[in-house]
């Protein structure tokens, strides 16, 4: 966890898979006293031959009176942000191919004393965005 000025970022870009993708979401849902909750997830990789189909899947199963917006990134993660549309719609769903957008994107989104998780498979970089939101 990192704490910045008004908010707090659980960094979790390391590795990401559907298991460990539904943890840090569980996670995020049972962390109360926050006015708001984000999710940034890229691609999930080396997962097999189902990748689309799993992102489909996570997107599915975000909660949306848990969590207020979806940010992803990456090839993958745009699977994820068109399954979550059907629950968020898409005022609350964005996807990005560009980080530096992804960061400005949060930034206008972020409210004080809100959660945010960063999310992706070691290769996407993800750290340029949790710098970037610390910035």
């Amino acid at each position: 966890m990192i704490r910045c000025k008004d908010f707090t970022i659980l960094n979790d870009a390391y590795k990401s898979n559907p298991t460990s993708v539904l943890a840090a979401l569980n996670t995020m849902y049972s962390m109360l006293g926050y006015s708001q909750k984000i999710v940034i997830l890229g691609d999930m990789l080396g997962i097999g031959d189902e990748i689309i189909a799993m992102h489909k899947d996570i997107g599915i199963k975000i909660k949306p009176n848990e969590i207020d917006y979806v940010l992803t990134y990456g090839e993958f993660g745009r699977y994820i942000s068109e399954a979550a549309i059907i629950n968020f719609g898409k005022e609350r769903v964005f996807h990005f191919n560009d980080k530096g957008e992804l960061v400005k994107k949060a930034k206008e989104l972020i409210k004080p004393n809100a959660l945010v998780l960063v999310k992706a498979s070691r290769p996407l970089q993800m750290e340029d965005v949790v710098e970037g939101l610390k910035k």
